[in-house]
């Protein structure tokens, strides 16, 4: 009986040529007589065309996208299931069966034990169990179902996971990035290859039907198969089964030992409502801050370890949203979703707003743009766009000069013969001053090379030596000895004289006065002088290692040593002997 069911099933599955000569084998032969047993079957089965295998993606599309007709046809009781699981249910099979999924009960429920983790412990040893029962007890109900509905317990289940991947947005990622542990591949193919080749089976065939029975036990069977053996006994980088477990469960825990019931009831029927499960009340941008709160980490902070739990819970989002997997046919294209806008990279969706092209809402498309974002902390910040990144003004040190000018004020011209640059300058206060900071280098002077440092430099400090002599029409930080030797012929480092009028001037008229000295963009500031002040702060050393210090203030060299500290509200002199003869200091020079 057993034969001819698979007979019928086979040739259901449009495998007529087979399914006839084991219907005829069948009626021909004995028990006795017949070589035709359970395992040769599965080989038949393995080594079908290709082409008849399909997509589960596109057999189970979402309900949601669903016409009420199309629905109908995809209910548990009219599933035909995809032949990569080798069978096939009919309506006409499951027609006598009728219940509500509602009021199935499994026999016994799946139990989840993660094992305990002391001390310094890596996370996902090879020698760890296939499963901690995470997938056991989330398809539990569902196996139930398929199983009253004819199906064998094994493809019930195989079919439930293949669901569950699916209704997760996950069937995709794991059938492009999964991993196994080196015992289930020891035990789940070599022990089976073994066992078939001692029951009097070729070598050869018991391990290659050994292998395809393992890839469709992992629910990943064309992945598997594309890869081969090798990769499996080399090593293959993909997601475990424990990462995904540990991920589940975090996700869609009732306690500490069960997942919740409300989604095991839920998935009776093969879908999963959206309600349920998605996870889109976390911003997308901060999921990688939950990994770190249940992988262990082991004996030291690694990043890598968190990116196969993140990028499952990525994919979950994404799912949510109706936002598509992200293939290598997808690179590079940019999908919105109201205010949130993504770029497929790398197989990974990348938010605007990670990446800092997008600030509520408003995209960094054009260089020089000004937005103004009420920040959640109850603080207004001012941003630049540069690059297609948007920078707080107060930390935008590495974007050029330019950008910074004020379009409607009548800027003069100082040529530097020395390196052919050309630097703006303004009439303030009845002396010219340079309107921006000074980018001079010289590779030739130990002086300059070695006490100076651009802000690409200081905020990426592995940046190549050889870039450091450009700072790409950005501010360049000296030391005071250095800085004594950046100001060209016929020009100077200003003197306390030279800024006292207008410490007088912002003591007398304050905020009014001072927005005046610095760029349009921070906050109410006019740059009215056209003196274009920026707020990048200093640099100084921690541990031998750049880091800036006053960052939403603008400082320069004064020629005695001391530096001016100018900010929104005030305007004084540095006192820090210490901190002035090791900080980097921005230059302005003033014409003599």
């Amino acid at each position: 009986f057993s034969r001819l069911k698979k007979c019928i099933l086979y040739c259901m599955n449009k495998r007529f040529a087979w399914g006839l000569i084991l219907f005829l084998l069948w009626a021909c032969g004995d028990d006795s007589g017949s070589n035709i047993n359970e395992f040769e079957v599965e080989s038949l089965i393995s080594s079908s065309s290709s082409s008849e295998i399909l997509s589960s993606s596109e057999d189970f599309p979402s309900k949601d996208n669903l016409s009420s007709s199309e629905e109908t046809a995809l209910s548990s009781e009219n599933i035909v299931y995809s032949s990569k699981n080798e069978f096939s249910s009919s309506s006409a099979e499951n027609s006598s069966s009728s219940f509500n999924v509602a009021d199935i009960s499994v026999s016994s429920v799946s139990e989840i034990n993660f094992p305990a983790v002391t001390g310094c412990v890596a996370f996902y040893s090879n020698q760890e169990p296939a499963s901690y029962g995470v997938i056991d007890a989330f398809v539990q109900k569902r196996v139930a179902v398929l199983e009253m509905q004819g199906l064998d317990s094994a493809s019930a289940k195989n079919v439930a996971i293949q669901e569950l991947y699916r209704e997760l947005g996950l069937d995709t990622l794991l059938q492009e990035h999964f991993e196994i542990t080196n015992s289930l591949f020891s035990e789940d193919f070599l022990g089976r290859a073994e066992k078939l080749e001692n029951e009097g089976l070729d070598a050869a065939l018991a391990r290659d039907s050994a292998f395809h029975d393992f890839c469709r036990k992992l629910g990943v069977y064309d992945k598997c198969i594309e890869l081969g053996e090798f990769a499996f006994l080399s090593g293959h980088d993909g997601i475990t089964l424990s990462e995904l477990e540990y991920t589940l469960f975090y996700l869609y825990k009732s306690s500490e030992t069960e997942l919740s019931q409300t989604l095991i009831d839920d998935f009776a029927d093969g879908t999963l409502d959206s309600g349920n499960y998605c996870i889109t009340d976390k911003p997308y941008d901060r999921l990688d801050e939950l990994p770190r709160k249940f992988i262990h980490m082991g004996c030291a902070y690694d990043p890598k370890k968190i990116q196969h739990p993140l990028s499952i819970m990525r994919n979950i989002w994404r799912k949510c949203i109706g936002m598509p997997y992200c293939s290598k046919e997808l690179y590079g294209t940019i999908y919105s979703s109201g205010k949130n806008h993504f770029k497929c990279e790398d197989g990974e969706w990348i938010s605007f707003f990670m990446r800092e092209e997008e600030k509520n809402g408003s995209l960094c498309s054009e260089n020089g743009t000004y937005i103004t974002v009420d920040e959640k902390n109850g603080k207004t910040t001012s941003y630049i766009c540069y690059e297609y990144s948007w920078y707080d003004l107060s930390q935008s040190a590495n974007v050029p000069a330019y950008l910074f000018f004020n379009p409607d004020y009548g800027y003069g011209v100082m040529a530097d013969s020395r390196e052919n640059q050309a630097y703006r300058t303004t009439l303030f206060e009845g002396q010219t001053w340079l309107s921006e900071d000074m980018d001079y280098y010289e590779y030739k002077d130990s002086l300059i090379t070695n006490h100076s440092l651009c802000a690409k430099v200081v905020y990426k400090p592995d940046t190549s030596f050889m870039i450091y002599g450009d700072c790409d029409g950005a501010s360049r930080f000296y030391t005071f000895e250095a800085a004594k030797n950046v100001c060209p012929k016929g020009w100077r480092l200003p003197t306390r004289a030279d800024w006292n009028g207008v410490m007088e001037k912002a003591e007398e008229q304050g905020t009014s006065y001072l927005k005046k000295l610095f760029v349009i963009g921070n906050g109410t500031a006019t740059d009215e002088f056209g003196l274009s002040l920026r707020r990048d702060g200093g640099v100084k050393y921690s541990n031998g290692i750049p880091e800036f210090f006053l960052s939403g203030s603008n400082l320069f060299w004064l020629e005695d040593g001391s530096f001016v500290i100018t900010d929104a509200e005030k305007t004084t002199y540095s006192t820090d002997k210490e901190l002035e003869s090791t900080a980097l200091i921005p230059v302005r020079c003033i014409k003599n």
